[in-house]
């Protein structure tokens, strides 16, 4: 799998994203509570999920325990320093198993794949007021995206001192081949970027994957006014052993409006 990626802090005075990877997981984080509690809560999740993935057997189940044990972790940051209580990521996760890759979230942060030679895509569905009215076709994207409210998230990796816990949404994808495209991107992207331009770009097969995230980060750059950080997967051969076509819910480029 070849990866590109790259993060950013926008017009703020700090970078609340955090990304990492380390050959079968893929993260992205983005903290929430301001200055340097959103700092250390997306970096601490980046980190101990990077950092202990290998004690998985990477399905279903592990991965729920391995999330489970990085809110302990957060928990335990805030018990050794309350004033920490309530500092909050997204999570945004990509993990390689044998027969497939699964896709871990809460919050905003997204995933999308996409299959540029057959122009379709599938995306996570961001924990948010916005997004609920969006994936129940209350409102579209577009409209999502001028929402007064369109950065109230309704899940998040929250450390606390009462030890309660966020349990993340699972996707697993098995139909993925050679040349598909996965992206995993904070909230900043979008902001720059639509719903519709992102998928447009992303499927351009007249684009390398890494002219394709040049050009993502030179516009958030020049555009956002948020932190943007992304993550671009390119599915080798390897990646795609014994992936069966089209099992999920894939949806055609031409279907956007």
């Amino acid at each position: 799998m070849k990866v590109f990626h790259y993060t950013h802090i926008g017009k703020k005075e700090n970078n609340e994203d955090s990304i990492g990877h380390k050959d079968n997981v893929f993260v992205v984080c983005d903290g929430v509570g301001g200055a340097v509690r959103g700092e250390m809560a997306s970096k601490s999740l980046v980190d101990f999920i990077t950092g202990h993935y290998v004690e998985t057997a990477l399905g279903e189940d592990p991965i729920l325990a391995l999330l489970d044990a990085a809110q302990d972790h957060l928990n335990e940051l805030v018990n050794r320093e309350d004033s920490l209580d309530g500092m909050a990521t997204t999570l945004a996760a990509v993990f390689r198993g044998k027969k497939g890759l699964f896709t871990a979230h809460a919050g905003d942060s997204r995933t999308y794949f996409v299959k540029p030679e057959a122009k379709m895509f599938w995306h996570t569905w961001d924990h948010s007021l916005v997004g609920t009215l969006v994936r129940n076709g209350e409102i579209t994207h577009h409209e999502a995206a001028k929402h007064p409210m369109n950065h109230q998230i309704l899940k998040a990796f929250k450390g606390n001192l009462e030890g309660g816990k966020t349990v993340p949404e699972i996707h697993f994808l098995s139909d993925l081949i050679e040349g598909d495209i996965g992206f995993i991107c904070s909230d900043g992207v979008l902001e720059t970027f639509s719903h519709e331009a992102l998928l447009h770009l992303l499927s351009d097969t007249k684009k390398t994957s890494e002219e394709k995230l040049v050009h993502i980060q030179e516009e958030c750059t020049k555009k956002s006014l948020d932190n943007h950080s992304a993550l671009l997967l390119e599915l080798e051969i390897e990646d795609c052993t014994n992936f069966s076509r089209y099992a999920n819910e894939w949806q055609l480029l031409s279907s956007l409006k």
